[in-house]
């Protein structure tokens, strides 16, 4: 009997700590959601990111600066206010692929047309 009562004891302790770490992890998640352009200045701060797209890309600056405008523009007019700088990393890359077509052996993606029997 006991041992049942330890087991009993314990069980809130460890669903205390899991509740806990789950708050944690939201405030985390929440502090890295900023306004547009200031997740674009996080990201152009990161010299690692910059410089693996720059190459990935064979882009020299002023095309690099021209394309974050643009990606910039594009999420701000879809109505997107604010954004964590990893999914703005990732948006991009995405974006880029489809506008420039590149990413997708060469081929730009074209829709085809429904076809009715």
């Amino acid at each position: 009997m006991y041992d049942n009562q330890q087991l009993t004891n314990d069980q809130p302790t460890a669903n205390q700590q899991l509740t806990t770490t789950k708050e944690v992890n939201n405030t985390i998640s929440e502090e890295n959601i900023l306004l547009i352009g200031d997740a674009k200045e996080v990201c152009l701060k990161d010299s690692v990111w910059v410089k693996a797209i720059k190459g990935n890309m064979v882009l020299n600056d002023a095309r690099f600066s021209d394309l974050i405008e643009q990606f910039t523009a594009h999420i701000t007019m879809s109505g997107t206010t604010s954004i964590a700088p990893s999914e703005y990393k990732k948006y991009f890359l995405n974006w880029y692929k489809k506008t420039t077509g590149k990413g997708f052996k060469g081929r730009s993606i074209v829709k085809q047309p429904k076809q009715y029997l």
